[in-house]
């Protein structure tokens, strides 16, 4: 069943009498989540970063509607990378991800429905859902400034009515597993400081929504506990910001991401015409750009072997699809090798041409010089798909481009990496986040 608008009066809620050191000013967003307790819990699924992108953007919702609504965590589950996975090449939701992941994935919010988390996605309706016009995650800079300055552009945001997207490479057993039971409501967690409890070995992402003189308020995806009754808990502004930068790395770190939401409606505009490309298996189109002709490239990945155009070379290939104005296809192509091949974004070169952004497992075929595992993927190709090169970059580890711009005449391509070696000349701990 799907949860109607609670349509309550939406306000920030002021601080409880039992919040830390509370004496300064501050700001609490947990007025605009639609709900707190046992059921945001993420149990033994590591997506934790799919319950804090779409708790901010439950957040986005309310501020901008003035209405909370419950956004479907289960429609993600089921829906990436098809919401099936299993061994080291798994890739799906519950294996970890990102908030690009996240961002990439969307083109409509789908309102809350039940369902246990191993749901067939053809059995979850799209219906009641919450169209948008477009969804721009950014990375909020917090190195090479002093500790005051970060804070303030931290705190800027959560003024602004946007919680953020917090990771850090946590440390099990010892670390914040612990910390997290045995501590009250009362105590104030220190990231960096847990770093000496252990080696950080598991990359962990919270939703922040507020903050007061001395600590910032997180909302975590572990349901709840006598010790953490609305799963809420402290930490400490005071630590180093720069720590695991590019410009100041380390061994240790904690970065804030976020993203915006532009367009969000109450109902659904009218469809003027829907297309469906690909064939049975799970293919799915990460980026579009308009080519010269007015028609348009869809980019992303495809693991079919039947429909229009049946070529597959392994378990998913990068995919390109041109079509006319209209939506209708005029070609496709496909490049990779045996392994996951994936297209995450795409733009047009000044030569009329595509530059694809994205990750590769493979090593043959189309694909040669992987370095190892996942490795980050640039492809060029002419107005006609036709490729022109094709460049593999990272480590041992796994690394991906999730997003490519032109910047005066050359591109910068970002994404992430779990390697420290070839490409790669140091690494400061995570990646991905589960």
């Amino acid at each position: 069943m799907s949860y109607a608008t609670e349509n309550p009066s939406v306000g920030k809620t002021d601080f409880n009498d039992d919040i830390p050191d509370s004496s300064g000013s501050g700001e609490n967003l947990s007025g605009y989540i639609p709900y707190f307790g046992d059921e945001r819990d993420q149990g033994l699924c590591g997506n934790c970063w799919v319950w804090t992108c779409t708790e901010i953007a439950e957040i986005e919702y309310a501020v901008q509607t003035g209405n909370k609504e419950r956004f479907s965590v289960q429609y993600f589950n089921s829906n990436y990378k098809n919401g099936t996975g299993s061994g080291a090449s798994a890739s799906w939701a519950c294996c970890g991800g990102n908030l690009f992941s996240f961002t990439g994935f969307y083109d409509l919010l789908i309102k809350c429905s039940d369902g246990a988390s191993n749901m067939q996605s053809a059995l979850i309706s799209e219906d009641p859902s919450v169209p948008f016009e477009s969804v721009a995650p950014f990375t909020v800079q917090i190195w090479g400034i002093s500790q005051s300055v970060a804070i303030d552009t931290i705190e800027s945001y959560i003024d602004q009515g946007r919680a953020l997207y917090v990771s850090s490479e946590w440390v099990s057993g010892e670390g914040f597993d612990q910390w997290w039971s045995s501590e009250s409501e009362e105590s104030v967690y220190d990231p960096i400081g847990d770093m000496g409890n252990g080696t950080p070995d598991s990359a962990h992402a919270v939703t922040l929504i507020g903050y007061n003189e001395t600590a910032w308020l997180l909302h975590n995806s572990w349901g709840t506990s006598s010790n953490h009754p609305d799963g809420t808990f402290w930490m400490t502004k005071d630590f180093d910001y720069n720590a695991g930068s590019l410009l100041f790395p380390s061994d240790t770190y904690v970065n804030f991401y976020g993203f915006e939401i532009t367009g969000l409606t109450e109902t659904a505009p009218d469809l003027i015409r829907e297309y469906t490309y690909g064939g049975t298996n799970a293919d799915a189109a990460y980026g579009i750009v308009s080519a010269s002709d007015g028609g348009y490239v869809l980019a992303g990945e495809k693991s079919s072997k039947n429909g229009n155009y049946p070529l597959n070379y392994g378990s998913s290939d990068t995919w390109m699809v041109k079509t006319n104005s209209s939506g209708s296809v005029e070609w496709e192509i496909n490049y990779g090798g045996s392994g996951d091949d994936t297209a995450f974004a795409i733009i047009k070169t000044s030569d009329d041409g595509f530059l694809i952004a994205g990750s590769t497992s493979s090593n043959d075929i189309n694909i040669s010089g992987n370095n190892g595992g996942v490795d980050a993927l640039l492809l060029k190709t002419d107005s006609n798909g036709v490729l022109q090169w094709l460049k593999v970059y990272g480590g041992s580890g796994d690394d991906s481009f999730n997003d490519i711009e032109a910047v005066s005449g050359r591109y910068l391509a970002v994404g992430e990496t779990k390697s420290s070696g070839g490409d790669v000349s140091s690494n400061n701990g995570g990646g991905m986040h589960g």
